[in-house]
């Protein structure tokens, strides 16, 4: 579900790798983010992380099909699953003591905005295609997608 590298010099990227999916998040990589994170922050030797999409994609939002209606979790297991969700997102990103960089290429839709709105940098490939598919179907973002200043 990631790539995690250690570059050395402090730095580690993080990339989001279910190319097949245009790296849609799931449940299993819900987890492994707020994992990620939680012992990332704590890292006193790690000063930058960067995000990045396997493939073509940064990233094409949540993946719809593993946290709503069609979901073969139980409704406790759904439950966990968007708490750990909305940590990563609307928690963890933003308390990171580390400077975050995204590198953006292709789809960058909906929860995949919170990394952007996070980061210090943002580097766009000239193919990046940025968007908020939720506002199509009358819903509100999940998530802060901007960043105050």
């Amino acid at each position: 579900m990631l790539l995690i590298d250690h570059h050395g010099a402090g730095v580690v990227s993080i990339g989001l790798n279910r190319a097949d999916k245009r790296n849609a998040i799931n449940v299993e990589m819900s987890y492994a983010l707020e994992e990620a994170l939680l012992g990332f922050k704590y890292d006193t030797e790690i000063r930058t992380i960067v995000f990045y999409g396997v493939g073509q994609h940064f990233c094409a939002g949540m993946d719809l099909k593993d946290f709503f209606a069609s979901s073969t979790l139980s409704p406790s297991a759904l439950a966990k699953a968007k708490a750990a969700t909305e940590h990563w997102r609307t928690r963890l990103l933003r308390e990171m003591p580390q400077k975050l960089i995204t590198a953006v290429n292709g789809y960058c839709f909906g929860a995949a905005l919170p990394f952007l709105a996070n980061s210090e940098q943002v580097f766009a490939h000239p193919d990046a295609v940025l968007g908020l598919p939720a506002i199509n179907f009358g819903f509100a973002p999940g998530a802060q997608i901007l960043k105050s200043v």
